[in-house]
């Protein structure tokens, strides 16, 4: 849980079906705060979806197929534009999801 949370900003969102290896997502405009997010990769398949790399603060990283899909939760504290990359060990689709938590 985080402290101190004002206001949710505009929630953000992207996603490939093409299956990039390179997930991104970028959160503009959101000042003062803090950006909750998600990879997801829906697939399951046998450990191939996993997320690595990520270049924030990882705060759940499920790397096994126990809940039939591969997920990775961070954060980071928010500029005025955050972008949050990670590595995906296969070829797979994969989805993000990003939440402004402003004070």
């Amino acid at each position: 849980s985080y402290n101190n949370v004002g206001s949710l900003g505009s929630i953000v969102t992207n996603f490939s079906t093409d299956g990039s290896v390179s997930p991104t997502l970028t959160v503009p405009n959101a000042t003062n705060g803090m950006v909750s997010m998600m990879f997801g990769d829906p697939s399951a398949a046998g450990g191939f979806g996993t997320f690595s790399g990520f270049n924030k603060t990882s705060r759940f990283n499920n790397t096994t197929d126990s809940v039939g899909a591969y997920m990775m939760i961070g954060d980071a504290k928010h500029p005025p534009t955050l972008t949050f990359t990670a590595s995906q060990s296969w070829s797979l689709p994969w989805g993000a999801i990003g939440v402004p938590l402003i004070p």
